[in-house]
């Protein structure tokens, strides 16, 4: 038989390894295997709402509000942003050989859909798009407030009345954080809000 250390051939009545000391039939130590990195657990994206953070009377922005269990995420579509991503598309549009109406429409489309990319993207890597995106913790929220979006036309001509949707985060230090949006009153709105923010919720038709 031979040393499970060094590899000397021992007689078959050997209790240890003269050249290293071992003890016959011990098994080499194996060397320590270190375990896998844990990866973080992406949260769940509850719901990616589109709106506009209105700063002033002249200064609104387009923004996400991603919603999830405990938070809410601001993914502002700054026009910085906006200018980033219109010059890679248009890079993109060109590689691909795409005429001037299939060009726009796939500029449209993508707009159309920006949103959506946020459902499967880390807190992390929202925050990092742009230096002014921000968390909402919702144990800091005081009060929420929606009002949903509606046409009302009016009789006797082709005009309609606009109610513009409303809605406002009041935070508990006083600040609060004012959003404008083009979504109705629906019910799968007020239900997440419901839950998300119970009590604190004023949720207007």
């Amino acid at each position: 038989m031979f040393c499970s250390q060094c590899g000397r051939s021992l007689s078959s009545d050997a209790r240890f390894c003269p050249n290293c000391g071992r003890a016959a039939g011990q098994a080499a130590a194996q060397p320590a295997v270190a375990p896998p990195p844990v990866q973080p657990v992406q949260e769940q994206v509850l719901y990616v709402f589109s709106a506009s953070r209105k700063y002033s009377l002249f200064k609104m922005v387009p923004c996400y509000i991603v919603f999830m269990q405990d938070k809410a995420v601001l993914a502002y579509t700054t026009p910085a942003l906006q200018k980033a991503e219109n010059e890679r598309l248009t890079q993109e549009i060109k590689a691909q050989g795409k005429g001037f109406f299939k060009g726009s429409a796939a500029m449209m489309s993508f707009w159309s859909t920006y949103g959506q990319k946020y459902y499967n993207m880390p807190v992390q890597a929202i925050l990092a798009e742009d230096p002014t995106n921000a968390l909402v913790p919702y144990a800091a929220v005081a009060e929420v407030y929606f009002r949903g979006y509606s046409e009302t036309a009016s009789s006797g001509d082709d005009s309609a009345s606009v109610t513009q949707g409303k809605f406002r985060f009041k935070l508990a230090g006083g600040e609060t954080l004012e959003f404008t949006h083009s979504s109705s009153a629906r019910r799968d709105i007020h239900d997440l809000l419901t839950r998300l923010f119970g009590a604190r919720l004023k949720f207007k038709r």
